[in-house]
């Protein structure tokens, strides 16, 4: 791993960073200082206010941030260190009903339907570690239903159609069926719809200004997808889906220590970002 303790080198990412409580002006002068990164397509960190984001906040001020496409490099993520760190100065806010969205780009997949479909398994296999390690601790939400909820057992009509027999992209379209754009927690980009961004979204991570908590999520999105894309063991992630058939009601509140710690050494080569991952998760 780098010095900036990520497992990954080329893959691209952003972010979508919603808060409350301090004026869009003070938020559009602050991100206007940072100088874009001409290289890149979408090159500027933007700010927009949500009508329904606010209401939900209970602020006038609340809104969000989407950065640039970025990398694991020095100006990308000294960029994301000096927004978070200005979000603090201005005394924004975050509680349980904002969240932070990782969007990765469906090239990832490589217009593979067979990795989309492992990734699929995967992640439904561990969806209640997922939402646990990416509580945040200090603003737990409200209810599993606030914002970005399960995919549950929407995931299973997925798994359970023949992915082989169509091409990538109405693939791609079928889970957006049935998964409902923007209710759940993985959000699938129509990538033949022009005017939509050309990647996916993991919407179930709750806001923070923490730079580590940001890094340690992006490192985790990452690292199942890559996991998706290599040998896996497939009866385990079977038994685990088997699992999730029979649901207490505090399934996705209930700390599993040693299921967390699987999914853990599952996804990632290294004993330090296994231990990273363990530790943001036993914070719950």
């Amino acid at each position: 791993m780098n010095k900036f303790d990520l497992e990954f080198d080329k893959e691209k990412f952003g972010l979508e960073i919603e808060f409350a409580s301090v004026k869009s002006d003070n938020v559009i002068k602050m991100l206007s200082s940072i100088e874009p990164n001409n290289e890149e397509e979408f090159n500027t960190w933007t700010f927009s206010r949500e009508t329904f984001s606010e209401i939900r906040k209970g602020s006038i001020f609340g809104g969000e941030i989407a950065s640039p496409i970025l990398s694991n490099d020095e100006k990308s993520l000294n960029d994301l260190k000096y927004v978070l760190k200005k979000l603090k100065k201005l005394n924004a806010t975050t509680n349980g009903n904002q969240s932070l969205q990782v969007r990765v780009s469906n090239d990832i997949f490589e217009e593979n339907n067979k990795y989309v479909y492992n990734f699929l398994k995967l992640y439904y296999a561990y969806e209640d570690i997922i939402y646990k390690f990416g509580y945040n601790g200090g603003n737990p939400r409200e209810s599993i239903t606030t914002f970005a909820k399960p995919c549950d057992y929407k995931l299973q009509t997925i798994l359970n159609a023949h992915y082989d027999s169509i091409s990538f992209y109405s693939y791609i379209s079928f889970i957006n069926m049935v998964l409902l754009k923007k209710q759940h927690g993985l959000d699938f980009h129509d990538r033949n719809n022009p005017n939509m961004p050309k990647s996916f979204e993991f919407r179930m991570f709750n806001a923070t200004f923490d730079f580590k908590t940001v890094l340690n999520e992006v490192n985790t999105v990452i690292a199942l997808i890559k996991r998706a894309k290599n040998d896996i063991d497939m009866e385990l992630i079977n038994e685990r889906i088997n699992e999730a058939k029979y649901k207490p009601t505090n399934y996705f509140s209930a700390m599993k220590n040693d299921k967390a710690k699987e999914f853990a050494n599952i996804i990632f080569d290294d004993e330090k970002s296994v231990n990273k991952f363990m530790m943001q998760y036993k914070k719950r």
